[in-house]
Protein backbone atom coordinates (compact mmCIF):
# COMPACT_ATOMS: atom_id res chain seq x y z
CA UNK A 1 0.00 0.00 0.00
CA UNK A 2 1.06 4.05 -0.79
CA UNK A 3 0.76 5.55 2.79
CA UNK A 4 3.41 8.44 2.07
CA UNK A 5 0.64 10.64 2.70
CA UNK A 6 -0.56 9.58 5.85
CA UNK A 7 2.41 10.55 7.99
CA UNK A 8 2.24 8.46 11.33
CA UNK A 9 -0.58 6.56 9.56
CA UNK A 10 -3.51 8.83 9.61
CA UNK A 11 -6.37 6.10 9.42
CA UNK A 12 -8.96 8.92 9.83
CA UNK A 13 -7.88 10.73 7.07
CA UNK A 14 -7.25 7.57 4.94
CA UNK A 15 -10.72 6.11 5.77
CA UNK A 16 -12.02 9.97 4.35
CA UNK A 17 -10.11 9.51 1.09
CA UNK A 18 -10.95 5.48 0.68
CA UNK A 19 -14.15 4.09 -0.30
CA UNK A 20 -14.11 0.81 0.81
CA UNK A 21 -15.60 -3.02 -0.49
CA UNK A 22 -15.64 -6.08 1.73
CA UNK A 23 -13.60 -8.98 -0.01
CA UNK A 24 -13.42 -11.86 2.74
CA UNK A 25 -14.32 -12.50 6.41
CA UNK A 26 -11.18 -14.88 7.20
CA UNK A 27 -11.93 -16.38 10.54
CA UNK A 28 -11.92 -15.81 14.30
CA UNK A 29 -9.33 -14.67 15.90
CA UNK A 30 -8.63 -16.13 19.55
CA UNK A 31 -6.20 -13.71 20.66
CA UNK A 32 -7.45 -10.66 19.31
CA UNK A 33 -10.55 -11.51 19.75
CA UNK A 34 -12.06 -10.45 16.74
CA UNK A 35 -12.88 -11.82 13.22
CA UNK A 36 -10.45 -11.40 10.79
CA UNK A 37 -11.69 -9.69 7.48
CA UNK A 38 -9.96 -8.45 4.00
CA UNK A 39 -11.03 -5.13 2.76
CA UNK A 40 -10.16 -3.88 -0.57
CA UNK A 41 -9.67 -0.25 -1.49
CA UNK A 42 -12.20 0.35 -4.34
CA UNK A 43 -11.11 3.98 -4.73
CA UNK A 44 -8.60 6.31 -3.61
CA UNK A 45 -9.77 10.24 -3.39
CA UNK A 46 -6.18 11.25 -2.62
CA UNK A 47 -4.13 13.40 -5.89
CA UNK A 48 -0.98 11.92 -5.16
CA UNK A 49 1.99 14.55 -5.85
CA UNK A 50 5.78 13.95 -6.86
CA UNK A 51 8.33 13.16 -3.96
CA UNK A 52 11.34 12.92 -3.27
CA UNK A 53 12.48 9.73 -2.23
CA UNK A 54 15.69 8.69 0.41
CA UNK A 55 18.09 8.20 -2.74
CA UNK A 56 17.08 11.54 -3.54
CA UNK A 57 14.96 10.47 -6.72
CA UNK A 58 11.84 11.76 -7.68
CA UNK A 59 9.00 9.95 -8.02
CA UNK A 60 4.59 10.29 -7.63
CA UNK A 61 3.24 7.73 -5.21
CA UNK A 62 0.65 5.14 -7.03
CA UNK A 63 -2.71 5.23 -5.84
CA UNK A 64 -4.04 2.35 -3.42
CA UNK A 65 -6.64 1.55 -5.99
CA UNK A 66 -6.64 -2.00 -5.84
CA UNK A 67 -4.59 -2.59 -2.34
CA UNK A 68 -6.18 -4.72 0.22
CA UNK A 69 -5.77 -4.69 3.88
CA UNK A 70 -6.61 -6.27 7.08
CA UNK A 71 -9.73 -5.32 9.29
CA UNK A 72 -10.27 -6.91 12.93
CA UNK A 73 -13.83 -6.53 14.18
CA UNK A 74 -15.44 -7.29 17.63
CA UNK A 75 -18.97 -7.86 15.74
CA UNK A 76 -19.16 -10.32 13.20
CA UNK A 77 -19.73 -8.53 9.62
CA UNK A 78 -22.92 -8.88 7.89
CA UNK A 79 -21.87 -7.71 4.39
CA UNK A 80 -22.29 -9.37 1.36
CA UNK A 81 -19.05 -10.12 -0.49
CA UNK A 82 -17.90 -6.82 -2.98
CA UNK A 83 -20.09 -5.04 -1.63
CA UNK A 84 -19.29 -1.31 -0.27
CA UNK A 85 -18.91 -0.62 3.55
CA UNK A 86 -17.53 1.57 5.69
CA UNK A 87 -15.48 0.38 9.45
CA UNK A 88 -16.90 1.93 12.15
CA UNK A 89 -15.58 3.07 15.63
CA UNK A 90 -11.98 2.41 14.87
CA UNK A 91 -10.36 1.40 18.49
CA UNK A 92 -6.71 1.09 16.60
CA UNK A 93 -5.05 1.27 12.99
CA UNK A 94 -1.07 0.85 12.67
CA UNK A 95 0.43 -0.21 9.67
CA UNK A 96 2.82 -3.49 8.98
CA UNK A 97 6.00 -3.83 7.64
CA UNK A 98 7.53 -0.75 5.83
CA UNK A 99 5.84 2.56 7.76
CA UNK A 100 5.56 3.84 3.43
CA UNK A 101 4.20 0.50 1.93
CA UNK A 102 3.33 -1.73 4.23
CA UNK A 103 -0.24 -3.03 4.97
CA UNK A 104 -2.48 -1.19 7.32
CA UNK A 105 -4.47 -2.95 9.82
CA UNK A 106 -7.48 -1.82 11.41
CA UNK A 107 -9.28 -2.83 14.74
CA UNK A 108 -12.92 -1.66 15.14
CA UNK A 109 -15.98 -2.65 16.30
CA UNK A 110 -17.68 -3.65 13.60
CA UNK A 111 -17.91 -3.35 9.60
CA UNK A 112 -21.36 -2.12 7.87
CA UNK A 113 -22.50 -2.04 4.13
CA UNK A 114 -22.82 1.70 3.07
Amino acid sequence: MNLYHLTGFDADKALEEWELVFKQLKDYVEDKEAYKCTIIVANDAHEYEERKNSKGEWFTPSSNKGQEFTVFVKQKPLVDEFSKCIIEDVQNAYVAGDRNRGRAIFEADRLVES
